[in-house]
């Protein structure tokens, strides 16, 4: 009677689960449609889409294309300061080099050397020679400064009261010489002379022969001079006779007596006016 009781009871638990289960696996049944249906759809979808997406732009209101912005004024000059430099074509260099401010113009009297040289308005190569015409390759004399815009040799062979004469030509990098020689003159003065001049060799000298009654009086000089002389120290006396160079001076001496003696006092001065500060005695006498 329990169990019969106890099983009729149950039945209707049985049927609510059965029923349940049922219905769970439409839905788990349902779900995996859906998944196979959407695996197998979605191509077709995408297609459909991107086709969708490249017509419809094409359709609709007409949209005018952006305006062009222009840039503020302050961006516009930057950019025309930043622009490339425009570089001019550069012409080949076919003009010889100009020879400028030769040197020395004059040299102090008595030199015996001097900076000697030029300038040139580009880099040259430049020599000088003591004769003029020649081309730059047959010149014999180098710049020991040269290469560059200033050329320049010092000089150690000077003579006074010579005037020195040299000509120079000049090439530049390019290979342009130049056809005419710079001619560069200048003179060296004799220095100052402070100097008397010097006598020698006076004449005659002893004793002269008897009978004798005039001599030639002379003494020369060591450069042109001119000479007095005189039988007192004290006057100034007669001048001498001279040669062409003023370095040979003569007189003549007449009225001489046997068994007298003569003595006559000597002085020179140079071109300059240097003068002997004392006198040279020609000192003679004639045989009885």
């Amino acid at each position: 009677m329990l169990l019969r009781y106890s099983t009729y009871n149950l039945l209707p638990c049985y049927y609510a689960i059965r029923k349940m289960s049922r219905g769970f696996i439409q839905v788990i049944f349902l779900i995996a449609i859906l998944i196979i249906g959407a695996f197998f759809a979605w191509p077709v979808v995408k297609g459909l889409t991107q086709s969708l997406g490249d017509f419809l732009p094409r359709i609709g209101t007409y949209s005018p294309p952006p305006k062009k912005l222009t840039p503020p004024p302050q961006q516009i000059i930057q950019e025309k300061k930043t622009s490339p430099p425009v570089i001019a074509k550069k012409e080949p260099d076919l003009t010889p080099p100009k020879m400028l401010n030769p040197k020395p113009l004059s040299v102090e009297a008595g030199s015996l050397e001097t900076i000697f040289g030029l300038e040139t308005d580009e880099k040259s190569f430049c020599k000088y020679d003591l004769v003029s015409g020649l081309s730059l390759e047959s010149m014999q004399k180098f710049f020991s400064e040269t290469n560059a815009t200033s050329h320049s040799v010092l000089i150690t062979t000077l003579v006074s009261g010579k005037q020195h004469v040299f000509y120079v030509k000049c090439k530049d990098l390019a290979g342009n010489e130049s056809k005419d020689d710079l001619k560069i003159s200048f003179y060296v003065p004799p220095p100052k002379d402070t100097t008397p001049p010097s006598r020698r060799y006076p004449s005659p000298a002893g004793e002269l022969p008897r009978g004798t009654k005039e001599t030639i009086m002379t003494i020369t000089t060591d450069e042109p001079a001119i000479c007095r002389y005189s039988s007192d120290p004290s006057l100034q006396g007669s001048d001498f006779s001279s040669d062409e160079h003023k370095t040979y001076h003569y007189t003549n001496v007449a009225g001489l007596e046997d068994g007298k003696a003569y003595d006559y006092f000597v002085n020179c001065c140079d071109l300059s006016q240097n003068c002997n500060s004392g006198n040279v005695l020609i000192s003679f006498k004639v045989a009885k």
